[in-house]
């Protein structure tokens, strides 16, 4: 119903807050790690209300309802990969600041290659998901 997508657009609004707060650099490895597991929490209570939101969807046959309801849903779809793109972003600049600074001459920490590639390959299967497999496969020139 509205009232369930405007639940999810405020939840949205929240998490926005939450993650513009984390790039705070006064703040400690315990602050950071608070407001991680909040965004967490508000992800799965996203997902629980855009679920709701489906089933409400789909279980009417008012045109008039599924017409606003759909176009409340596109607004909060952009917001949400705006969200996930902006992360998607943030990690591949802190993959990038590692990698340069070991090619620096920076120490190379125990395990450092296999948490690149682990943080890499997320960010290559979000881009998949994304663009539904219509992007380049990673690195590939033009």
């Amino acid at each position: 119903s509205a009232v369930t997508l405007a639940a999810a657009r405020d939840l949205a609004t929240e998490i926005e807050a939450t993650r513009s707060r984390l790039r705070d650099e006064s703040l400690n490895a315990a602050q950071r790690r608070e407001l991680k597991v909040k965004i967490f929490d508000a992800s799965e209570r996203m997902c629980n209300l855009l679920a709701l939101t489906i089933f409400q969807l789909a279980s009417t046959l008012s045109r008039d309802f599924q017409a606003r309801v759909n176009s409340g849903f596109a607004e909060l779809r952009g917001r949400l990969l705006r969200m996930g793109t902006d992360l998607l972003v943030e990690k591949l600049e802190r993959i990038r600041a590692r990698a340069e600074s070991v090619l620096a001459g920076e120490p190379y920490p125990l395990g450092l290659a296999q948490r690149l590639h682990v943080a890499f390959s997320e960010i290559a299967g979000a881009d998949e998901i994304a663009t539904g497999g219509r992007s380049k496969p990673p690195l590939q020139a033009d």
